[in-house]
Order: C-alpha cells, then structure tokens, then sequence
C-alpha cells in the first residue's frame, strides 16, 4: 500500500477520531467525579454545620476566650478554660465538650488547634 494512498489516510482519520472520542469521554468523566465531589463536600461541611453545639457567634467568643487563656497562662492540658468559660456563659456542659472531643478537643489547647479549625473550615 502506497504511504499516502486514500486507504492510510482513513485508517490514520479513524485511529484520530478514536483519539479524540476517548479524550472527550475521560474529560466528561473527570467533570462527573468532580461535581460528585464539591456535592459530596457540600453534604459533608452541612452535616459539621449540623453538629455544632452552639451558634457561630458564641462558637467565635469560646474560641476567642479559651485561645485568650492559652496565650496568656499557657495550657496545662486539661479543659479547664473551657470549662470556666462554659460555666461563666450558662451553657450546657455535655454537648460541647462531647462535641470537642469528636474533633480532636481534648485539652485546651487542642481545642483551639483542633477542634476551632474544624468549625472555621465548615461555618
């Protein structure tokens, strides 16, 4: 068969539309996986939004407060900021603390690293 004959020149068209088919089918499935995602991700910061124990607002003044004693006395690896602050504020104990301790809160100061990095990423 000659190098340019009309039969080459087909296969060659074929083998690149077969090319191109296979390009524009991963390209429709990489946008399927990534809408899958981001909804999967929406459904994921819903549901942490769910569980938080409190309003963002008093989220924000606990984490202020306890990042607060933290800084300024230092962490003896105990809730005890946490708890003075729940006291101070009249709030219920058990959901909050059960709460922290679902996102890696089981002192003070990994309340504030942990546990207030999980709620600034899902509020």
């Amino acid at each position: 068969m000659a190098p340019n004959s009309p039969l080459q020149r087909t296969r060659q068209k074929l083998r690149a539309a077969e090319r191109n088919v296979g390009q524009h089918k991963e390209s429709l499935m990489e946008q399927s996986d990534r809408e899958r995602k981001r909804q999967w991700k929406a459904q994921q910061r819903e549901a942490a939004r769910a569980s938080f124990p409190m309003s963002d607002g008093l989220m924000e003044a606990f984490f202020e407060s306890v990042e607060g004693s933290v800084s300024e006395i230092g962490c003896d690896h105990s809730l005890r900021f946490t708890e003075q602050w729940i006291t101070a504020n009249q709030q219920p104990k058990e959901p909050l603390i059960e709460w922290l301790r679902e996102n890696d809160g089981f002192c003070d100061c990994e309340v504030v690293a942990n546990a207030r990095d999980h709620w600034e990423q899902n509020r």
